[in-house]
This record gives C-alpha cells, sequence and structure tokens, in this order.
C-alpha cells in the first residue's frame, strides 16, 4: 500500500515537483510507517533478519530503506540471509572489521552479486585468530 504513494511521491520528484524538504518529511514519514506497522513490511522482515544474523540490532534508516526499495525482488529474503551469512565468513570483510558490515553495505549491489555464494576456504574457522572483542557495535 505505501508502495504507491512511494511511487507517486517519486513520481513528482522526477518532474520538480516536489521541493527536498518536502521529499526529506515524505521519506522520514514512509520509514516511521514501516516501522510501526504491526504487520511487517518486506524492509522490517530483512532488517530482522539482518539483526538475527549478524546480533546486532538496527532499526532501519532512510539510505538502506532506498535501497532496499531500489533492489526490488531481486534477492528473496533467505538470500539475503545467505548474503549476510557469507560476509560474515569472507576474511577480506572481517579482516576490516565487521563494523563494516552495515545494513547499506549488505544491500549494495556489487556485494550482494559477490557473496551470495561465497565459500570460504577449506579450515578457514580453525585458522581463524582473530579478536572480535574490538569490533564492537557501532
Amino acid at each position: 500500500m505505501i508502495d504507491i504513494f512511494e511511487q507517486k511521491i517519486d513520481e513528482l520528484d522526477r518532474k520538480g515537483a516536489v521541493s527536498s524538504e518536502l521529499l526529506k518529511v515524505f521519506k522520514d514519514s514512509f520509514l516511521w510507517i514501516d516501522q510501526n506497522l504491526k504487520e511487517k513490511s518486506p524492509y522490517m522482515k530483512f532488517i530482522d533478519v539482518f539483526n538475527e544474523v549478524t546480533k546486532q540490532s538496527r532499526g532501519g534508516d532512510l539510505n538502506s530503506r532506498e535501497l532496499f526499495r531500489k533492489s526490488g525482488a531481486k534477492y528473496s529474503l533467505s538470500q539475503r540471509r545467505q548474503i549476510i551469512t557469507n560476509l560474515l565468513k569472507n576474511d577480506y570483510y572481517l579482516n576490516k572489521g565487521r563494523h563494516i558490515i552495515t545494513l547499506s553495505f549488505v544491500l549494495d549491489d556489487d556485494i550482494c552479486n559477490a557473496n551470495l555464494n561465497y565459500s570460504p576456504p577449506k579450515n578457514n574457522e580453525a585458522n581463524d585468530t582473530r579478536d572480535y572483542s574490538k569490533d564492537a557495535e557501532i
């Protein structure tokens, strides 16, 4: 239901008929509605999966919500869960620190494509000597 309004607002924005201040008010309102609906929107279901897999407690933000909207139905919720799980196994990202694995990062198309079918090298967990204590939640 809310998607219809967002599509109309986007259309008005493309035509230059909405000021940037009013556009921000609409986007903030749509995020608030998503966060407070009794039946969770696909975006909030994604947030739940992200929080469950990463052991974080994020509530969503305008940037990640917009990225989620733009990606549409490109990835199912189970595929998104797999992408997040794979990111948490990927040494390249873990060596930079878990704090870089954010909602917006996980929704980036290039990151999704690269990590959907990622499989870590054999014995990856057995050789893991990183200190995760310094990767505290931001």
